[in-house]
């Protein structure tokens, strides 16, 4: 009778314990699908800034592309370089590179905006791009970032932006010379979260 007593209580803890391990495995589940979910909007706006910087053209890192190789424009000290990333150096590559971050129609009005300012250039009869080299200066900046809405699939937030110069960043908000707001969307299409609303900041 012992025995049997034991055995069972064995086989309750056994059970027991497999409950337990699969309440932790779903908790566990749930909590990556909130990480696919971009919970963490601060590094996914990080993320988008930093593959449009290169068709806003704020470079200040000039290792995507090639100064030996260019072509001159018709205004003085007009020159585009050819790009050497091979994520974006032509039409097709740009489009599916900025297509990790943005729906097709941002894709589009981003590449057609570097066109419009000229800061990106197609060599004639080649898919190749150019780029106009664009010297900023650099701004320091502080970012408050703020949901406004979410759901499953759509997520609208905006950011306020305080812009100090270099030799007050660290003082009080006398320093500031100028703020921003900016407000963003991202959805999930065809089970990718991407910018459908997105504003550059410098």
């Amino acid at each position: 009778m012992k025995k049997i007593f034991c055995w069972i209580l064995i086989l309750g803890l056994v059970i027991n314990l497999c409950a337990c391990s699969g309440a932790g495995n779903d908790s566990k589940q749930k909590y990556n699908l909130e990480d696919e979910n971009n919970d963490n909007l601060e590094d996914a706006i990080n993320q988008a800034q930093a593959a449009a910087s290169y068709f806003y053209f704020d470079n200040r890192d000039d290792s995507y592309y090639d100064k030996n190789i260019y072509m001159k424009g018709n205004r003085d000290n007009e020159i585009w370089y050819k790009i050497t990333d091979q994520r974006f150096n032509n039409l097709d590559n740009a489009k599916k590179f900025l297509g990790e971050y943005f729906s097709e129609e941002l894709v589009d009005q981003i590449i057609a905006q570097a066109f419009r300012n000229e800061y990106l250039r197609l060599k004639k009869g080649d898919n190749e791009l150019y780029i106009l080299a664009n010297t900023r200066d650099k701004d320091f900046s502080k970012v408050e970032s703020n949901i406004k809405q979410k759901s499953d699939n759509k997520i609208i937030y905006d950011i306020d932006v305080k812009y100090f110069s270099p030799i007050d960043d660290d003082d009080d908000d006398d320093a500031v010379f100028e703020t921003g707001n900016y407000s963003f969307v991202r959805e999930k299409i065809n089970d990718k979260w991407l910018f459908t609303k997105f504003s550059y900041v410098w």
